[in-house]
């Protein structure tokens, strides 16, 4: 899906089934993954929290989450 405002993919980052397996030569594990994804996403959402507030003081606009 798109983002109705910056027509961005909602989802950065998408895991293949295979790719969420424990992988033994970097030792990182499925949770460590989750929880790095966990963070990439949240950091993606913040930028874009940003630049929505950015945007509405710079047109005195009020932002209205209608999805």
């Amino acid at each position: 899906a798109m983002c109705d405002i910056c027509q961005t993919s909602r989802s950065i980052i998408s895991l293949r089934p295979d790719s969420a397996r424990p992988n033994t030569a970097s030792g990182q594990g499925e949770s460590e993954l989750t929880e790095d994804l966990r963070n990439v996403e949240e950091n993606f959402a913040r930028l874009q929290w940003h630049e929505i507030i950015t945007f509405c003081k710079q047109n005195h606009e009020l932002f209205i989450d209608d999805s």
